[in-house]
């Protein structure tokens, strides 16, 4: 059984009661449907059909707390600093250092305090060492 590529809904066009359904020349049933379809009348699958599309339709985007992050800072200088977004900065670092700095450098445009934000990120992340101790120091500690 073929099915056919998306639809300009991003739905398979066999399920896109939005493009009219002009791909229905395959459809999809579950196997349960399959005994009950009269060839006379296909109401079984438009009912299947139907529930498939009203799920996709009722679904709720899902948005990272890293969107919108750059148009929210311009308002709210502080919308970088909540712990879900630290924690989500500093995974983005580790996962994509260019998309990072990408964001880091359209932060810093918006006004971000970046210095501060990576100290909390370091903080997030455990690792608060940041430079070592210089050479004048360590000197001074043998004496």
């Amino acid at each position: 059984m073929a099915i056919n590529m998306e639809c300009e809904h991003r739905l398979p066009q066999f399920l896109c009661r939005l493009c009219g359904g002009d791909d229905r020349s395959d459809p999809v049933a579950h196997p349960s449907l399959a005994g009950q379809v009269n060839p006379d009348d296909d109401e079984p699958i438009k009912v299947a059909e139907r529930r498939i599309f009203d799920t996709i339709a009722a679904g709720e985007e899902v948005h990272g707390p890293l969107d919108g992050l750059v148009e929210k800072t311009a308002g709210d200088p502080g919308a970088p600093f909540t712990p879900e977004v630290v924690a989500a900065l500093h995974a983005l670092k580790n996962d994509d250092r260019a998309a990072f700095e990408e964001l880091r450098a359209r932060l810093k445009s918006e006004g971000c305090r970046v210095t501060a934000l990576d100290g909390a990120m370091a903080e997030e992340s455990g690792d608060v060492g940041g430079r070592g101790p210089t050479q004048a120091n360590i000197l001074i500690s043998l004496a």
